[in-house]
This record gives C-alpha cells, structure tokens and sequence, in this order.
C-alpha cells in the first residue's frame, strides 16, 4: 500500500533534515551551552551534523517511499540539502560568506557519507535495527561533542613565507617597511578575499626606529594589529612580535570563528629580510608565524596558508611598487 505522505517525500525528507541541521546549529551557538558542545567550530558539529543531516534525508526518504535508488536519496538528495542549507544561512546571516566557503567541502563530504551509508543499511536492515539506528543518529553529536570538549589538544604554530623580486637597492626598499604610509586603493589588486570581505591594508606607523620601537599595522574597519620591534638591523633585517587583542578589533571585522587573537587563531610575529643581488636588485622575504587552536588544525592549516599568502603577497606588492618607483625617481634627479 502507498504511504500517504509519498507524494510530499522529496519536501519532507529535506525539510526534517534541515530542521536538524538547524537546531544543531542554533544549540551550538547558544553560549551558555557552549562548556558542554563547544563551538560550532568543532568536530562533532562539522563533521557529525551534516553526516546526520544526510542520513536523515535518506532515511525518511526511502521510510515513506520505499526504493533502492541509492544514488537518489544518498547522493543527490543530501547535496540538494546542503546547498539549500548554505544559501539560507547566508541569507539570514546565520554564518558569514567565507565561513561557509571554507566549511562547504566538508558538509557536502559528510552529507554524501551519512546519506550513501544510510541507503545502503536499509536494504537490509529489519525495523527494530532501524530504529536503535535512527535514534541513535539523533542524538550521536550531542554524545560525541562533550567526548570532544574533554580533549585538551595543544595549539599549533606554523610559518608562512612569500617573497618578490624588488629592482630597487636595499636601502630605499627598508625604507618602504620601516613604516608604510597610507595605502591607496588602487595600489592593491583586487584579490578575491578582499571581495569576500577580509579587510586590506591601510598603514603601518612606526613611533622611534630601533628594537623596542612600537609599529601599529592598519587595516580597513579599524582594524589594529600592535607590534613591538625585535630586530632592526637596516638595511637586511626587520622583525617584531605581534599582538592582536579582540578587544581592538570590531565585531564587523571578521568572521566571529576567525577574530585573529581569538581561541582558534592568532598571528605571532613577523619578519622582513632583504637579501641584495646587486646594487640595484634585491628579494623582498616576509615571514610570519601564526597559532592554529582548532581541531581540525590540518584542515585550517591548508585554509590560512591559502588566505595569508594573498595578504602577504598583496603587502610584497605594495612595498615592491613604492621602492621601484622611488628608486626610478632618484635615478632620474641625478
């Protein structure tokens, strides 16, 4: 006999698993829960929800519509969930636009998993099996996240390094890092992370040259980074410690899971070094090394070598101009 809610499966097996996916979210961002789930910048909710989220499509799918179209309500229908899922928490603001960049693979990945491991248990599985599944599908983030809060992993440090070539002497190219003068917008390409809403640079001042000297870098929505001169040792060698306190930077900045300073991420310091080729050519090296406090710090790794490259590469470019067109301009005066 035909379940009188087939003709409504496609719309009831998407709406019950976003429904999930959404209370998830929402007891995953209620703070005052958050000692017992964490964030949803954790295992258990980025991984774990959308793996249910799909499960949960398949299983109320093939319940009210018996089929063993797999590569229907395991794989198209999950994605079709997610895709939904991301469009309507950019729109309500529920999460940010690079936010959901980066977690995407992840939900599709987990979606598919939970949806093509679900088709394929009901093939054979008996009702009384379905329902310790099923149940047990429910509830397993709320059981695995306190499992996860338990976990004291220690953060991790990594470098990054870029670098350009810069036909300027060393002497006029430490002068263009020293302190940056106001940056223009048209000195800065227009890179897709600054169209996703990362702030560009504005400036970098300097109150005395010198180690213990105190540099404040700028970025656009007030956005301050403190630094205090390590190394100075013109014109090869610049580096300084830096401290991003939240408190100085505005809620509008950033995502709320990435506020540099933050629990799962913070910038340390940073370098330049200017190795001379000849008299009039050098390269231009920027170092810096950053904390990752996630747990799923491989992942976020791949993420912030990708992001700080850009802003790296975009700070090379900027200083690599303004020395090559200072340099041309004293040629020209003599």
């Amino acid at each position: 006999m035909r379940h009188p809610l087939a003709k409504w499966r496609v719309p009831l097996a998407l709406g019950i698993g976003l429904l999930y996916g959404l209370l998830t979210r929402l007891s995953w961002g209620y703070e005052p829960l958050q000692g017992i789930f964490g964030t949803p910048v954790s295992m258990s909710y980025l991984f774990l929800t959308p793996f249910v989220l799909g499960a949960l499509v398949a299983l109320v799918g093939m319940l009210v519509a018996p089929t063993r179209n797999v590569s229907f309500w395991g794989v198209a229908m999950p994605i079709l969930a997610i895709i939904i899922g991301t469009v309507a928490a950019l729109i309500s603001h529920l999460e940010a636009l690079f936010c959901l960049i980066v977690a995407f693979p992840i939900l599709m990945t987990m979606a598919i998993l939970g949806g093509v491991i679900t088709s394929l248990l009901m093939r054979q599985m008996r009702p009384s099996s379905l329902k310790f599944y099923s149940s047990s599908l429910l509830f397993l983030p709320y059981l695995v996240a306190p499992i996860e809060q338990m976990l004291d992993l220690p953060p991790e440090e990594i470098t990054m390094h870029d670098s350009i070539l810069v036909q300027a002497p060393a002497e006029v190219i430490w002068d263009q890092i020293a302190s940056v003068p106001e940056i223009q917008q048209d000195e800065i390409r227009n890179s897709w992370i600054y169209q996703l809403g990362f702030p560009r640079p504005r400036a970098a001042t300097l109150d005395h040259h010198g180690v213990g000297g105190k540099r404040i870098a700028t970025f656009e929505r007030e956005v301050s980074f403190f630094e205090v001169i390590d190394t100075w040792n013109p014109p090869q060698s610049l580096s300084f410690s830096i401290e991003a306190d939240p408190a100085f930077i505005p809620a509008n900045a950033f995502d709320e899971h990435i506020i540099v300073g933050g629990r799962f991420y913070d910038v340390l310091d940073g370098k330049y070094e200017i190795e001379a080729l000849d008299p009039h050519q050098c390269r231009l090296h920027l170092t810096s090394r950053h904390r990752l406090g996630s747990h799923f710090n491989r992942y976020a790794e791949w993420w912030s070598r990708v992001i700080m490259k850009e802003i790296q590469t975009t700070i090379l470019e900027v200083v690599a101009q303004r020395a090559e067109a200072a340099s041309s301009h004293a040629e020209g005066n003599r």
